[in-house]
């Protein structure tokens, strides 16, 4: 169910619990990083001074945009913006244990 959509949820004897689960579709935005990332790997780092200067990468940068995505299918853009937004999630929490928790519980309790 998308995050913000009115809904109404009723349990057996009337109450309802819900369980948040954020999913992420990536969106045309997402397509071009995935596209682009690749197309400005090995440009220089610094900053050209001048248009003169920032000619020559914006050149390079267009012929590999042109040249690369031939062998590349929509399905592969897909999965290429969805393995670098699965990249920028933020990691999953160590698991639980009922020792760990126990542990826990008793330096709160002391």
């Amino acid at each position: 169910m998308p995050r913000g959509l009115a809904h109404c949820a009723t349990g057996k004897r009337g109450l309802s619990a819900h369980l948040p689960i954020t999913g992420r579709d990536v969106g045309t935005a997402d397509l071009g990083a995935a596209l682009g990332g690749p197309l400005a790997e090995g440009l220089p780092a610094e900053r050209p001074l001048g248009d003169e200067a920032i000619t020559g990468p914006a050149e390079r940068l267009l012929q590999d945009a042109r040249d690369r995505p031939r062998g590349l299918s929509a399905a592969d853009l897909v999965g290429m913006a969805l393995r670098r937004a699965v990249a920028r999630m933020p990691g999953r929490p160590k698991q639980a244990s009922l020792a760990r928790l126990a542990e826990d519980t008793v330096h709160m309790a002391s």
